[in-house]
């Protein structure tokens, strides 16, 4: 059992705890005391990548909150984590309702290759420079610009993309779900 800090707002507020358990990996967040307001969720964040792995929403146990997920080792490599790479664990909260597509902010995409499945979009994104993601929702959207000249990072999936505009330039954007939880 390896234990690492928990943050809400750059405070560590409680603990993640990983340990396997067969073919299991499992995650548990706790945070002692209840933290008024919201729906508070639980992240795993693994150095190196802006992706953060969902352990869930956050329920009462004990005076404080607590939310627990198991992966397989596949889920997890699915989802591009290591978990030799495990850092620390972030918790935040929704206040109120957060519309579906709800825009969060695009950051530079960092392995988003360990997030598809199809060899040919895993080949064409691997290493690309200028790649983006954002989270919104339950989605993960990655955008390629659209340039004139040079290839177009996500071309084996140029029919699923959207055109969006993103710092006065046009990308491309794909839509793909996130692992389920």
């Amino acid at each position: 059992m390896l234990e690492y800090p928990l943050y809400c707002d750059n405070v560590a507020r409680g603990t993640l705890i990983y340990q396997q358990d067969g073919l299991m990996r499992i995650f548990e967040a706790r945070a002692p005391g209840i933290i008024d307001g919201g729906v508070w969720r639980a992240y795993v964040c693994m150095e190196g990548s802006a992706v953060r792995l969902p352990v869930g929403v956050m329920q009462p146990l004990n005076g404080g909150l607590r939310a627990a997920k198991s992966f397989t080792r596949l889920e997890l490599a699915q989802a591009g984590f290591e978990t030799a790479a495990l850092t620390c664990g972030v918790m935040t909260a929704q206040v109120g309702w957060e519309e579906p597509g709800a825009i969060h902010e695009w950051a530079p995409a960092i392995n988003a290759e360990k997030l598809v499945e199809d060899p040919a979009l895993y080949s064409s994104i691997q290493n690309g420079e200028g790649l983006l993601m954002r989270q919104a929702g339950e989605y993960l959207y990655l955008a390629a610009p659209l340039e004139d000249e040079g290839p177009l990072l996500l071309a084996p999936a140029f029919c699923l993309l959207s055109v969006e505009e993103i710092d006065g330039r046009r990308h491309g954007v794909l839509k793909l779900e996130r692992l389920q939880f």
